[in-house]
């Protein structure tokens, strides 16, 4: 006749379900946050876009973080119900035998002890992984309260903190999930599969090879009796009412942590009509309290009336734009003609040219009176207007939207990404096979014409009352070259290289050109000549409708040239459609 297996039990119901309840949240967050974490790799970019997109991932990912924190709210009042009221020991505390333990089992392992150490209850392993646990939900915790909180968070630490956060954030996750994967799945289920949390018990052969020292003490009567019924009902009167009110406490500074500030959970949505657009900064003439000035000698007198002096006004006087306006005249293209003997403007240049939504040049205190911060077209008094068809001219950015600036240094190369997302298609085919393509390569509309700027023919701005060239466009449709982000001419062996559109920009000046002379009266002389052509990246004309699609670059009609590029023959027919 064949021995009954004898089973020990070892999880209740409660534990077992916490359990699973925790694998679930662990599950989901490892699922959400790894792709987040590599974003920008292409198994990653797949994960988002079945899992609904960018933002449904990081819904999920909050909704798991809060089931784990939840989680560990209930663990501890368990806890503490079975220490307190049913006095259980806490075996899960380590010490100085788990270390004797798993010297004990390695040396076993190693074939350099005959015998297996006799573990308790709670052995080294889980030990360690318990802890493991705790210790990495507090790092989690800590870090994803200040990644979901970046704008509070930076109003106590400095904001370094936050990328800091991030990369712990990042680290700690990629660390539990290896572990899980490494150490708990081997242990659990490879080595030997564990079903004490399918079913709660295990069976004499486990109990004697994980837990021999708990066999031991229940085979022999030694475990500790419960304690007496009074006892306990005792306890748990006192007990209830502090939990209830600790539990209201937590599940509080959970609603808290959760909505503490909104974030970038939400993505803006796109205008769709005018009155949803940015809008330029508009300058008003009502109210302003430069009405009350009488008298206006050039922008010193900001300086004289104490409103705009010391630090403040020191930084237009050292700004880029500004100096180059004082070197060689308000045209910026003109400006890279000055010669190291060219003439420069008297006094410091114009602020109304920026700051006066009413400008005239022949009445500075009636400008004075308009003015304002600087937006709108004022920009377009010195540099060409938007061009037609613009993506973000038509939903109602200004120039200074883009071209932020800090202390008057106008910021002039943008990025795409300071604004849109760096996973920017809803394909992730797209994102990930076109990450070395600059976002204006396919953006910018492929019509777009170079430009002759010809000095021979001035024309004064009515406004400013400056001259500047005629400016014609030139049939010569853009060109794509390897450019690094500082500008740098590159190929493709420069992984930081990116294709970027180009057309060409050619003056035509003659020899001994002074542009600030120029800016104010028209006058040059010497015959005009081709003086500078110049290579320049196309960033307006940006469309939405008539893009670079996919057949215009690999179709068998298509038109880029992969060739100038420097591939050769074999990649340019991997490129192309036949």
């Amino acid at each position: 006749m064949s021995q009954v297996q004898k089973y020990y039990h070892r999880f209740t119901l409660s534990q077992r379900t916490e359990h699973w309840v925790q694998v679930l949240s662990f599950s989901l967050l490892a699922l959400t946050g790894l792709p987040q974490k590599f974003a920008g790799a292409p198994w990653a970019e797949t994960m988002i876009a079945l899992m609904g997109g960018i933002e449904a991932v990081r819904i999920i990912h909050r909704f798991a973080a809060v089931v784990l924190l939840l989680g560990v709210i209930y663990h501890g009042g368990y806890l503490t119900y079975k220490v307190f009221i049913e006095r259980v020991p806490l075996a899960m505390l380590p010490g100085w035998i788990d270390v004797k333990d798993m010297f004990g089992v390695f040396t076993y392992n190693l074939g350099l002890s005959k015998t297996r150490p006799k573990l308790p209850r709670y052995n080294f392993e889980e030990k360690f992984e318990y802890w493991a646990f705790v210790w990495g939900t507090v790092i989690m915790a800590l870090t994803g309260f200040m990644l979901w909180n970046p704008i509070a968070t930076a109003n106590f630490v400095p904001g370094s903190f936050i990328p800091a956060a991030k990369a712990a954030h990042g680290g700690e996750a990629l660390l539990a999930v290896l572990a899980i994967i490494i150490w708990h799945m081997y242990g659990v289920h490879i080595r030997h599969f564990n079903r004490s949390m399918f079913t709660g018990n295990l069976n004499r052969e486990e109990m004697a090879h994980e837990h021999a020292i708990e066999l031991e003490q229940i085979e022999s009567g030694q475990t500790p009796p419960p304690a007496p019924a009074e006892e306990v009902a005792q306890r748990r009167r006192l007990f209830l009412p502090v939990a209830a009110v600790i539990s209201i406490v937590l599940l509080s500074g959970l609603f808290w942590f959760v909505t503490f500030e909104k974030t970038a959970i939400s993505t803006v949505i796109a205008a769709t009509n005018e009155e949803d657009a940015y809008k330029p900064l508009e300058l008003t003439t009502g109210g302003n309290i430069h009405n009350l000035i009488t008298e206006y000698n050039g922008p010193e007198t900001c300086a004289a009336s104490n409103c705009h002096s010391g630090e403040t006004f020191q930084t237009v006087i050292d700004s880029s734009h500004h100096q180059r306006i004082v070197a060689a005249g308000p045209n910026p293209i003109l400006a890279q003609l000055a010669g190291s003997g060219a003439t420069t403007f008297e006094t410091t240049s114009d602020c109304l040219i920026c700051h006066a939504k009413d400008y005239q040049a022949d009445n500075p205190l009636a400008s004075l009176h308009t003015v304002g911060a600087a937006g709108g077209d004022t920009c377009e008094r010195c540099h060409t207007g938007h061009i037609t068809g613009d993506a973000h001219s038509n939903a109602g950015l200004a120039c200074i939207s883009c071209h932020t600036s800090v202390a008057h240094n106008i910021k002039t190369e943008v990025a795409c990404s300071n604004c849109h997302t760096e996973l920017p298609h809803q394909n992730p085919f797209i994102n990930s096979k076109h990450g070395r393509l600059d976002c204006r390569t396919c953006h910018v509309n492929p019509d777009q014409s170079g430009l002759m700027i010809d000095v021979g023919q001035p024309l004064q701005d009515p406004v400013t009352g400056f001259y500047g060239p005629t400016v014609d466009p030139v049939a010569n449709g853009p060109q794509y070259v390897w450019q690094k982000a500082n500008g740098e001419a590159a190929t493709e062996a420069d992984p930081d290289a990116k294709i970027v559109p180009v057309t060409t920009l050619t003056v035509l000046a003659p020899p001994e050109f002074d542009p600030a002379e120029y800016a104010t009266s028209g006058k040059f002389s010497g015959q005009p000549e081709e003086a500078l052509v110049k290579q320049m990246i196309l960033s307006h004309g940006v469309t939405r409708e008539k893009v670079r699609t996919c057949a215009t670059c690999h179709g068998p009609d298509a038109t880029f040239d992969f060739a100038s590029l420097g591939y050769d023959e074999e990649r340019v027919d991997q490129f192309s459609v036949k």
